[in-house]
């Protein structure tokens, strides 16, 4: 685990060929990662932002999140619709 998350040209081919996202954000500029599926996750990340695990609503937020995953893979529920209501009560966690 060591080397494929410390050694840049070991985790950036590992990363490239099993499609994972490298650990270190500044290997997402190498050409293995510019083409699908890493643009959708490039693009994911541009409009993401970190969840402090410190927050006591942390382990909450977690579970809302899960949530979400199982009903959307095994429940057929809308995914916009399902995305947005967890949203309003990830909100409403972290900001009261």
């Amino acid at each position: 685990m060591e080397a494929l998350t410390g050694d840049p040209d070991l985790s950036s081919w590992y990363a490239s060929q099993v499609g994972f996202l490298p650990p270190n954000k500044d290997l997402l500029a190498s050409p293995e990662f510019q083409d699908e599926p890493f643009s959708t996750y490039r693009e994911q990340l541009r409009h993401s932002r970190a969840i402090d695990a410190r927050n006591p609503m942390f382990e909450r937020a977690m579970v809302l999140c899960v949530d979400a995953v199982r009903r959307i893979l095994f429940e057929n529920v809308d995914i916009q619709r399902e995305l947005s209501e967890k949203e309003y009560y990830l909100k409403m966690l972290y900001n009261d």
